[in-house]
């Protein structure tokens, strides 16, 4: 049954990802055919709701001028600790007094959970670190004011537990100053993303939910061909 589940996301995502990728190529077309080209290096930070704040660098491609298509990558350094509790683990695992640390108020099992009451187990499994990976396009007015969106894929990774990587949406707001060639720019971003984060204890798996959903912004240099 879980199988036949994980199928039919992985065929959702699939066809989004393509339907994604089709608008792309004919805004791609768009841009080629209008010309213009821009390299772009870019530090920030982002407030998410799994993570906490967490802060990044990254680098970006823009093909066009008034209509572009951009891809980028950034990679964000490990936010706040995640903790996962071991309570959706199976009655018999949690009450099994062999594995389960019990009666002392505060314990460090060998496994790497703490003990703060007879049942209540958390484990922290440190912070996520993330490589993004973004494809969307881009209108940007005359007053260089610019506006995007478009797909992302977010790479997770972490010292303890297992996270798959993740499908996720981002829009974007913008402004860029300077002369021709060389420019600065200023950008707001928000991004929804999920993201869960397995643990295996007990011979049992507990999992718990980290989305990455909130607002960033980056600032950086623009160089312009």
């Amino acid at each position: 049954m879980r199988r036949h589940t994980i199928d039919h996301q992985t065929a959702g995502q699939l066809i989004l990802t393509l339907t994604v990728f089709f608008v792309l190529f004919w805004f791609g077309r768009e841009a080629q055919a209008a010309g213009g080209l821009s390299v772009q290096l870019f530090g920030g930070g982002w407030d998410t709701s799994g993570s906490g704040r967490t802060t990044g660098y990254g680098l970006r491609t823009t093909l066009g001028r008034e209509i572009a298509v951009d891809a980028a990558w950034t990679s964000y350094t490990k936010g706040n600790d995640i903790t996962i509790s071991t309570n959706n683990s199976t009655e018999e695992d949690s009450a099994s007094s062999e594995n389960t640390p019990t009666n002392d108020p505060e314990t460090t099992a060998a496994n790497g959970a703490v003990t703060t009451g007879d049942d209540a187990q958390s484990i922290s499994l440190g912070g996520i670190g993330i490589n993004l990976y973004d494809l969307g396009f881009r209108y940007t007015l005359p007053t260089e004011l610019y506006f995007g969106a478009g797909l992302s894929y977010l790479d997770f990774d972490t010292s303890k537990g297992s996270i798959d990587g993740e499908m996720g949406f981002y829009g974007l707001c913008g402004w860029s100053f300077g002369d021709r060639n060389l420019r600065g720019f200023i950008e707001a971003n928000y991004r929804y993303a999920g993201g869960t984060v397995s643990y295996n204890y007990n011979q049992e798996v507990v999992k718990k939910d980290v989305d990455h959903n909130g607002f960033g912004i980056n600032m950086g240099i623009m160089f312009r061909f």
